[in-house]
Formats: C-alpha cells, structure tokens, sequence
C-alpha cells in the first residue's frame, strides 16, 4: 500500500511520477540508438539514469532522516569502492542515480544532506581503475558552479510561466545527440 500511495502521489508541479517515469523511459529507448551511436557507448543513456532517480527520490522523500542518510551514505562508499562496479550499466552510474534525491533533499531544505550532494557530484566523474587523477575533481568543479548557476536561475523564474514548450526536452535530448554525432563524423 505504501508504494501505491507514493507511485500515485504528483511532483510540486502537478506531474505523477510515474507518468514522469514512464515519459523518461520511452524517450530514452527512443533515444538509445542515437546515443549509442554518437558517443559509441554500451551502457544506457541518462534518461534512463534520471528513471530511476526519480524512482529512488520518490522513495527517499517521504521516509525519516536517518534513512535517507543510510541510503545515500551507502551509495556513496559504493561510488567510490575500487571493488564494487557502481558505474556500470547507465549513464553515471550509481552516483548519477542518487544525485536526484540528493538535489531534491537539499533544494527541499534538508541541509544535512549537502555532503552527499557533495560527494555524489564528484563521485559522477569519478572514474576507475585510476580515480585519483585531477579530472574527476576538476569536472566537479565546474559542475558544481554549472549546477549552482541553474538552480539559481531555477528559483529566479519559479514564479514565472514556463519559457520552454511542455516537450521541448523531447527535441533537445535526441537533437543535441544528433548533433554530437555530426560534429564527431566531421572532425
């Protein structure tokens, strides 16, 4: 009953999760090839990623403090662990998994948790078998001031009529894709 009362509950703008994830998940089997082919990759692309996600947040946000910390902390050791494979499979892997929750939890006023924040935004480019090389840092970094920027811009225009159309992810994710792929068969 538990899962029923959350699957059915809506996002703070009126959208039901797993509307949302559902929309997720078709866009991304529609873009898979295209994202399979631009950046020659195996594993699945990061709508796939943000699916689960949005499942993982809809799970945590309603549940106490110190699961929320158990869950995410446990993540963690697992990004960073030279013996578990967390980024295997999609796009980011596990840390890009958890960094939704993450984000909401903080955006959602519960400080405590920027640490994970934190850590997951590094764990997202953190790469085996030689993690302590400066790129992982680095990316971040920028990432992390990226980030900062749109969820400025976020709070900025909350009060404002949406600016984009409704689906215009729908266009941008395969066009952007398409795009790569141009610009990687001419270079």
């Amino acid at each position: 009953m538990y899962w029923a009362l959350i699957l059915s509950g809506r996002s703070r703008r009126g959208t039901r999760v797993p509307d949302y994830v559902g929309m997720l998940l078709l866009l991304g089997v529609v873009s898979q090839p295209i994202y399979a082919k631009a950046l020659t990759a195996d594993d699945g692309n990061i709508l796939f990623t943000l699916a689960v996600g949005a499942t993982i947040l809809t799970a945590l946000r309603t549940r106490g403090l110190w699961l929320q910390h158990a869950v995410l902390g446990i993540g963690v050791v697992a990004v960073f662990s030279p013996w578990i494979r967390a980024r295997s499979g999609l796009d980011f892997g596990l840390a890009g998994m958890l960094f939704p929750a993450a984000v909401f939890l903080v955006m959602d006023g519960r400080w405590s948790h920027v640490v994970w924040l934190a850590l997951l935004l590094v764990g997202l480019n953190w790469y085996q078998p030689n993690p302590m090389q400066f790129a992982p840092l680095s990316a971040a970094l920028f990432a992390g001031i990226g980030g900062i920027a749109v969820v400025l811009l976020a709070v900025a225009f909350r009060h404002r009529a949406r600016f984009l159309p409704r689906y215009a992810l729908h266009v941008f994710y395969p066009g952007h894709l398409l795009a790569l792929m141009a610009i990687r068969e001419l270079v």
